[in-house]
C-alpha cells in the first residue's frame, strides 16, 4: 500500500465516528491549552521579573561595601585606592568607581536648599549607565561642574520667611543662577531657635558649582543626587574637616582614606558570579541586581513548579484518552484488518495506519490547543495585568513607571512549535500499542469473528 492510500484510509476512520474523535480531540487540546498556556504564564513571569530588575539598573553591576555578612571572617580589605586598582586589573572588569556621599547646605542669593552630593569616578559614569539628556557628562579635570538627577532640583526656601505653615519655595534655576554650596548645616539659619547649635564659630566657606548636564532618569538612587567629581569632593571635605573638626555624618578623614562605596561593573552576565565571588573572598560585602533577580526567581519557583505540573497532568490524561479511542477502533475494525491482510497489507502497513491516525489526532488537538491558548493569552495580556500584578512583582510597576511591560503571558515562536511537536509525539506513543495489538490480529480468526 501506498503511503497516500493510507494517509486517505487514515483520515477516513477517523471521520467515521466523529463524535468520539470529537471528545478525544477535546482530551488533547485541552491537555495541550492547559499546557501552553502554564508555560506561557511562566514564560511571561519570568520575562515581567526580569525586566523590572532590569529598570532598577543594571544586572552586571555589583555594589561593593566595607563590611561582610559572614561571621567568620576575620580580616578584610579596605575600600581604598589601592583595592580600586586591584579590582580595575581584574579581567572581566569593565569599570570600577568610588562613591562618597555628603549631605549639603545649598545656596543661591536669599535662597537655601538641603542637596545630596555623590561624588564618583567622571570615567567610569558611562559605563555604569549614566547618560545626559542635557548638557554633557563629567569629565576627569572637572572639578567644580556637576551633573545634576532628574530630580535633583531641591527646595529652595526663603528661611527669613519660614513660619510653621509656611515655606517659601524659590524658584532657583540651578542651570543660569549662581549656585554655591557649604557643608556648614546652619548656614543661613537662626541659630538661635537652634540653641546655638552651630558646628564651629569659624566663617562657612562657600564652594561654587556649575550644572553641565542633566542625568537621565532611571528610578534609583541618581535621580536623587547631583554627581561630583570624587577626587574634588573628597579634596573639600578633608578641607572643611581640617578647619571645623568633622560633621555630623562624614567620616574623618584618614591617611588612606576609605570610600562609602565601591560600584564595580562587569563586562558581561556570565562573569558577574566570580567577581562576586572574588570580592566576597576579600572579606567584603558585594550584592547587585543580578542577587535581587536571583531572590525573586526562588519566591516563584513554587508558582512555576505547581504550573508545570498540572500541565503535564493534563497531557498524560490526553494521552490515555487517545490509546482509548485507537483500542476501541481496533475492536470495530477488526474485519477491516483482516481484509487488510488478506489482501497484502504488511505489519508495517497496519503499524503505519494507526500509528497515523494517533498522530493525526495528536496534532490537530495540539493545533486548536494552540489557537486556544493564543486568545487566552491575548485576553490576560489585554485585562488580566492588573489581575496578576501582584503575583508577578507588580509593586515595582507603579515605582519604576508605566514604561515597564505589563505582559501576564508569552508565547514565543519555540513554544508554539514544541507544543505541535509534543502533542505529535504524545499521539504517536499513544497509537503505538494499539497498532501493535492490531498487527498482532490474525487474519483468519479476525473474518471469522466478525
Amino acid at each position: 500500500m501506498s503511503s497516500l492510500d493510507l494517509i486517505f484510509m487514515s483520515l477516513r476512520n477517523l471521520t467515521r465516528r466523529k463524535m468520539r474523535t470529537i471528545f478525544t480531540l477535546m482530551g488533547v487540546l485541552i491537555g495541550a491549552a492547559s499546557i501552553i498556556t502554564m508555560v506561557s504564564l511562566i514564560m511571561g513571569m519570568q520575562a515581567t521579573i526580569e525586566e523590572r530588575v532590569s529598570r532598577m539598573g543594571s544586572l552586571t553591576t555589583l555594589n561593593v561595601y566595607n563590611y561582610s555578612n559572614d561571621p567568620n571572617v576575620r580580616e578584610r580589605a579596605e575600600l581604598d585606592d589601592k583595592f580600586i586598582s586591584m579590582v580595575e586589573g581584574w579581567k572581566g572588569v569593565e569599570a570600577v568607581s568610588p562613591v562618597v556621599y555628603a549631605n549639603v547646605k545649598g545656596v543661591s542669593g536669599k535662597y537655601l536648599s538641603w542637596l545630596n552630593l555623590i561624588g564618583m569616578k567622571p570615567e567610569a559614569m558611562v559605563a555604569l549607565g549614566y547618560e545626559a539628556t542635557e548638557g554633557r557628562m563629567l569629565t576627569a579635570d572637572d572639578t567644580s561642574a556637576v551633573v545634576m538627577g532628574a530630580w535633583a532640583q531641591g527646595w529652595w526656601y526663603n528661611p527669613k520667611r519660614v513660619s510653621y505653615y509656611y515655606y517659601d519655595q524659590g524658584g532657583v534655576d540651578m542651570w543660569n543662577d549662581k549656585v554655591e554650596i557649604t557643608f556648614d548645616v546652619m548656614y543661613g539659619e537662626d541659630q538661635k531657635q537652634d540653641g546655638g547649635s552651630g558646628q564651629s564659630n569659624k566663617p562657612a566657606k562657600l564652594h561654587r558649582i556649575n550644572v553641565v548636564g542633566t542625568i537621565r532618569e532611571s528610578g534609583d538612587e541618581r535621580d536623587w543626587y547631583i554627581v561630583m567629581n570624587a577626587d574634588y569632593l573628597r579634596q573639600l571635605i578633608k578641607e572643611y574637616q581640617s578647619t571645623q573638626g568633622g560633621f555630623p555624618g562624614q567620616q574623618q578623614q584618614q591617611k588612606n582614606p576609605t570610600y562609602d562605596r565601591v560600584i564595580v561593573k562587569v563586562r558581561s552576565l556570565d562573569s558577574v558570579k566570580e567577581i562576586q565571588k572574588r570580592i566576597q573572598d576579600l572579606g567584603l560585602t558585594a550584592y547587585g541586581l543580578i542577587d535581587t533577580l536571583e531572590e525573586m526567581q526562588a519566591t516563584t519557583s513554587g508558582i512555576k513548579l505547581i504550573l508545570g505540573f498540572l500541565g503535564f497532568i493534563c497531557l498524560i490524561v490526553a494521552c490515555f484518552g487517545i490509546c482509548n479511542t485507537m483500542i476501541m477502533s481496533i475492536y470495530e475494525r477488526t474485519r477491516e484488518i483482516g481484509i487488510m491482510k488478506v489482501l497484502g497489507a504488511t505489519f508495517a502497513d497496519i503499524r503505519k495506519q494507526f500509528l497515523f491516525e494517533a498522530a493525526a489526532i495528536g496534532f490537530i488537538g495540539g493545533l486548536v490547543g494552540l489557537a486556544i491558548s493564543a486568545a487566552i493569552s491575548f485576553f490576560l495580556n489585554t485585562f488580566g495585568a492588573d489581575l496578576f500584578g501582584d503575583m508577578i512583582g507588580g509593586g515595582y510597576y507603579y515605582y519604576y513607571g508605566d514604561s515597564v511591560s505589563n505582559a501576564v503571558s508569552l508565547i514565543p515562536a519555540w513554544l508554539a512549535v514544541g507544543s505541535l511537536v509534543l502533542t505529535t509525539f504524545v499521539g504517536v506513543l499513544a497509537g503505538i500499542y494499539p497498532a501493535l495489538r492490531a498487527m498482532r490480529l490474525s487474519a483468519l480468526e479476525a473474518i471469522r469473528n466478525e
